[in-house]
C-alpha cells in the first residue's frame, strides 16, 4: 500500500529506503494523481430510479480529489502538472495525496475490503452452492454507499472499474449490465478484476473447472475483460495444483509457457503514455492494440532471470502498471528471482511500485498456497487481523465438501 503506484523506483528508495515492514501511506505522494479523476453519475437520473443514494460512493472527505457531480463542501484540489511517469495530469506536490492517503500500517485499501465482501456473502450463503451474484452486487452496492463506514470511507482512492459500475448504475442499468467493458474503457483489464475471482475459485477445490467457471462468472459482474479473464483462465487451475501440494517451481514452469510477454515493453508503454499527455489521451482502438498484441514466443521466467538483471527487467522490460498482461509475468518472475521465498517475495514486490497493491493480492494468494507457512509477523502485522481471520475460517466453512488433500490444505484441516 505505501509505495501503490510509485512508478519511479527512485522515489521509493527516497521515500522509505526500502520497504522491509507495513508503513503508512506517506504524505505527499510524488507521482500522485488520484486528484482530477472522474465520477460523474447522473445524479437526475439516479433519483428517478431511486439510487441517488447508493451511487454517492466517494466519501464526502474525498470529494475534493475528483471531478464529480457529487455534491462536495470543499474545493476541489486541481491538477496543473504533468510530471508524473504515467503522464497524466497532476497537482502541485503539497497537494500530490497518496491514493490511500491516512491509511496507516497493516491496514485494508478498499480493494481488499471487497474482497472481505465476497468472503461474507460466500459465508453468508451456508453453502458456495447457494451463493449468488446477484446478492454479492446487493452487498458490494451496500457496503460502497455506507460513507458513515469509517473503515469505509478511510482510503479515499475508488478505482475505475467501481466508478464507472455506479455511473451505469445511477443512469438505471441493471444489476448484472453496469460492468465496463474492456474495449470501452481500457483500465478494465486490470489486476483489480484478479483477485476476487481467485478467491471465489477456491471454494471448489475438488472441482477445478467449476471453480473456474465460478471465477470467472464473478469477474464479470465487475470487469468485462478478456486480458483479465485470460488471465484467471491461467491462474485458477494455477492455484487449484498449488493447493493441491504441487512445487512452486513446477507450477511456474507449467503455467509461465501459456503466456506471452506484450511486445511493447513497460518503458515503452509509459513512454507512449508521456507523449499523449495520460492514457486517456489515446484512441481507443489503439489503446487495445497497446495491450493486446504479443510476442511469439512463451514467457520463461526463469531464462529471464538468468539473462537480466532484476533493475532491467522490472518496469523497463515488464511493466509495474496495473494491467495484467504486463502484471502476471512480473508476479512469476518476481517469484522466481526470489528462489520460491514467501516473504521475499511479497517485499520485492512491494519495492518494485506500481500497482504494488492489486498484483501484491494475487501474488500473495499464489505464493501463499505454495509456501509451507506463513510469517507470524504479517498476518498479526494487519489491524484487523483477528476480524480477517474469522472471516477466512467462516468463508472456509462455505467450501465445496470432498474427501482429498486440496479440500484440507484449503481449510487448513488434517
Amino acid at each position: 500500500m505505501p509505495v501503490h503506484w510509485y512508478y519511479n523506483r527512485d522515489n521509493i528508495k527516497k521515500d522509505f529506503g526500502a520497504i522491509t515492514q507495513y508503513e503508512d501511506a506517506k504524505h505527499p505522494h510524488p507521482e500522485a494523481f488520484m486528484v482530477g479523476m472522474s465520477y460523474s453519475p447522473d445524479m437526475s437520473a439516479a433519483k428517478e430510479n431511486g439510487r441517488d443514494k447508493q451511487v454517492a460512493i466517494i466519501p464526502p472527505s474525498a470529494r475534493k480529489f475528483y471531478r464529480t457531480t457529487l455534491p462536495t463542501t470543499e474545493a476541489r484540489v486541481l491538477s496543473t502538472s504533468r510530471e508524473g511517469e504515467h503522464g497524466n495530469a497532476a497537482p502541485e506536490l503539497n497537494e500530490r495525496y497518496h491514493y490511500h492517503h491516512q491509511l496507516k500500517a497493516g491496514e485494508n485499501t478498499l480493494n481488499v475490503h471487497l474482497c472481505r465482501v465476497l468472503m461474507r456473502t460466500l459465508a453468508d450463503s451456508g453453502d458456495v452452492r447457494d451463493f449468488r451474484n446477484r446478492q454479492w452486487l446487493r452487498n458490494f452496492i451496500d457496503y460502497m454507499s455506507d460513507t458513515d463506514n469509517p473503515k469505509r470511507t478511510k482510503d479515499p482512492y475508488t478505482e475505475v472499474y467501481i466508478r464507472r459500475w455506479f455511473e451505469a448504475y445511477a443512469a438505471g442499468s441493471q444489476l448484472t449490465g453496469c460492468a465496463r467493458d474492456q474495449q470501452r474503457t481500457w483500465s478494465i483489464g486490470s489486476n483489480g478484476g484478479v483477485v476476487r475471482p481467485l478467491i471465489m475459485s477456491l471454494a471448489y477445490p475438488e472441482h477445478v473447472s467449476a471453480g473456474l467457471g465460478a471465477a470467472i462468472t464473478h469477474q464479470v459482474t465487475t470487469h468485462v475483460s478478456e486480458n483479465v479473464s485470460a488471465t484467471v483462465g491461467v491462474l485458477v487451475p494455477m492455484l487449484n495444483e498449488l493447493v493441491h501440494g504441487a512445487d512452486w517451481e513446477s507450477a511456474v514452469r507449467k503455467y509461465a509457457s501459456l503466456l506471452r510477454l506484450p511486445k511493447i515493453t513497460g518503458k515503452q508503454l509509459l513512454q507512449q503514455y508521456r507523449d499523449a499527455k495520460g492514457p486517456g489521451n489515446i484512441p481507443v482502438d489503439e489503446m487495445h492494440a497497446l495491450h493486446t498484441t504479443w510476442q511469439d514466443e512463451p514467457f520463461d521466467p526463469f531464462a529471464l532471470n538468468d539473462s537480466m538483471a532484476s533493475d532491467e527487467v522490472i518496469r523497463h522490460h515488464i511493466g509495474t502498471i496495473c494491467y495484467t498482461e504486463h502484471a502476471v509475468p512480473l508476479m512469476l518472475y518476481l517469484w522466481v528471482n526470489q528462489r520460491g521465498d514467501f516473504a521475499n517475495t511479497l517485499l520485492l514486490n512491494a519495492n518494485a511500485g506500481g500497482d504494488s497493491c492489486n498484483r501484491g493480492s494475487v501474488l500473495g494468494l499464489l505464493a501463499g498456497a505454495a509456501a509451507p507457512s506463513i510469517p507470524e509477523e504479517l498476518k498479526k502485522g494487519l489491524t484487523e487481523y483477528e476480524a480477517i481471520r474469522d472471516e477466512i475460517n467462516a468463508f472456509l466453512d462455505t467450501i465445496e465438501p470432498g474427501p482429498s488433500d486440496a479440500h484440507s490444505a484449503v481449510t487448513g484441516s488434517e
